[in-house]
């Protein structure tokens, strides 16, 4: 399918102003860009605003009006369950509509879950009871398999999965309020590894990565996203979210409004016009990254709803290029959408969708529109997160 592209301009190094160091990576220096849409779910057509390049290889934001979501019916079998984090978790089969309770996690109505993809076909779930007199730990489940069975593996504040889909590493409570980083195998036979590092109980885990482990948290420097080396001994401050994709660092610089791709080596201003950054998420592939931009303030739309806008693009780190998917910017409810890759490079997004309702919407690379399936998803679910469950079950 054809795609607005726009050349890059000759590579000239920044000046110090324009310079953005991050630990390990080296000094950033300027690159051109290609830049490409998929137009607005209509087929492809020239993007809302005309994207320009400067001489530091920066684009104009590009903005548009609101739209809503749509598409064609998702036809055929998709192959995908979607782990949802309610009390107690569900597992919803997109192509006949079920639900299913998953068994062997507790439910008493006030549990707080959520959810962290391991692997395409697993995921980990983290239960937290809230009481005064609880544990700061909640129990961390390994869902998977057809049976919808949960197998408790341990407990911890935050958990997320390491990148060969075999363990999980957790920050859990520690002596003399700090907490520890320890790493609990789940597949294969390496022993557990404890007390790798001691942290302050406020850290987050946030993911994996060939470089370390990303962590946010309280901070002594002007960033709380920090990277952590695996043995627990190194730590460098990094300036916004970051995700490792194709031996590529990319990362949002929270103080320029810039995406860095390869250490600084190649840059752009954010390509969306709007101001809340979200998530860097890489495929399976490790190629491609989805980087989120949101608008929680709402705006009305058509019929008198007032909704918030997510602007949902693709880099490609491999031929480095912007793909904004269909339907951008998109009304939705924030708090309750979410978006994750599948195996096969497929985009879903879940949550609830203004004028469309509560639904499942996938997007497959060249295609002009998203394939949207209506899916009953439960009350009130503590978190907007999900994890998609694929073949083999």
């Amino acid at each position: 399918m054809p795609e607005d592209v726009l050349a890059s301009p000759p590579r000239r190094p920044l000046g110090r102003a324009g310079k953005v160091v991050l630990a390990l990576l080296g000094t950033a220096v300027a690159a051109g860009l290609v830049f490409a849409s998929l137009g607005d779910g209509g087929g492809p057509g020239p993007l809302p605003a005309t994207p320009t390049a400067t001489p530091s290889g920066a684009v104009t934001p590009v903005a548009g009006p609101v739209r809503t979501l749509a598409g064609a019916p998702a036809a055929g079998p998709t192959g995908l369950r979607v782990l949802i984090p309610a009390d107690p978790p569900v597992v919803i089969d997109l192509d006949v509509g079920t639900r299913h309770p998953v068994r062997g996690i507790p439910s008493d109505g006030d549990r707080i879950n959520s959810v962290t993809s391991l692997g395409p076909n697993e995921a980990i779930v983290s239960s937290d009871r809230p009481c005064d007199d609880c544990s700061p730990d909640a129990e961390l489940y390994l869902v998977g398999g057809a049976d919808h069975e949960a197998r408790r593996i341990g407990t911890g504040r935050s958990a997320v999965p390491d990148r060969d889909g075999r363990s999980v590493w957790v920050i859990r409570d520690g002596a003399r309020d700090r907490c520890r980083l320890d790493r609990i195998t789940v597949h294969g036979g390496e022993p557990d590894r404890h007390e790798l590092a001691t942290l302050d109980c406020g850290i987050r885990l946030v993911r994996d990565t060939e470089r370390g482990l990303v962590l946010d948290g309280p901070s002594d420097g002007a960033s709380d996203a920090m990277l952590l080396d695996h043995d627990g001994t190194s730590r460098a401050e990094l300036r916004g979210p970051v995700a490792y994709a194709d031996n590529a660092w990319v990362q949002f610089d929270m103080f320029g409004r810039r995406v860095l791709l390869r250490g600084g080596m190649i840059e752009w201003h954010w390509p969306s016009a709007l101001e809340a950054p979200g998530e860097l998420v890489p495929d399976y592939g490790d190629r491609y990254v989805f980087a989120e931009f949101a608008a929680p303030q709402e705006v009305p739309v058509p019929g008198g709803e007032h909704v918030q806008r997510l602007d949902l693009w693709v880099l490609d780190t491999v031929d480095p290029r912007w793909i904004r998917t269909p339907r951008m910017p998109l009304a939705v409810h924030l708090k309750a959408t979410s978006a994750a890759w599948t195996v096969d490079n497929r985009l879903v997004m879940v949550g609830s969708f203004p004028q469309v309702g509560e639904a499942a919407a996938i997007w497959t690379r060249g295609a002009r529109d998203w394939k949207v399936r209506r899916v009953d998803l439960p009350a009130h679910p503590a978190s907007d997160t999900f994890a998609l469950l694929e073949p083999p079950f």
